[in-house]
């Protein structure tokens, strides 16, 4: 029998995978497409900057997904929506510093430093996190969502 107090199991902390500013190919995540209401894409023009819908301010973080992906969002959450928009976003482009991980950041804070940090998943979401709203100049287009028999059409390259 061991003498003094049990030991403490240690929590082992998972180690974070290796961030890195190359897009994800396997989801190809080179653009990335976000859906806006018109009214949420109204504020974000006079304002300048991307300052997230109701989710995302409730979740931290801006929800974006690849093409594959945002047809489904689109379909799961915007059934019902002929006036969203489509906004195209090029990350390789944009004027931050921009990192890709598979791991969510530790209480989904933004990187301290000002650059972006795009957690993207197997399914080809992405969840974008930064300090300060990311300008509305980082949309590279933007394409009306209208619905054809209950169905969003979207552009060619979508």
């Amino acid at each position: 029998m061991p003498c003094g107090p049990p030991a403490r199991k240690e929590r082992r902390k998972k180690a974070m995978a290796s961030p890195t500013e190359t897009p994800p190919t396997k989801p190809d995540m080179r653009v990335i497409w976000k859906i806006a209401t018109p009214d949420d894409l109204e504020k974000w023009n006079e304002y300048g900057a991307m300052l997230g819908s109701d989710l995302d301010k409730a979740d931290g973080f801006s929800h974006s997904s690849n093409g594959e992906m945002v047809k489904k969002v689109a379909s799961m959450f915007f059934k019902d929506r002929p006036d969203c928009v489509l906004l195209r976003m090029e990350p390789s482009t944009w004027p931050q510093k921009v990192v890709w991980t598979t791991d969510e950041p530790t209480d989904k804070a933004p990187p301290p430093d000002g650059s972006v940090l795009i957690h993207h998943l197997p399914d080809g979401c992405s969840h974008v996190f930064s300090k300060d709203p990311l300008p509305m100049t980082i949309v590279s287009e933007t394409f009306p969502m209208p619905l054809k028999d209950g169905t969003h059409v979207f552009p060619e390259g979508c």
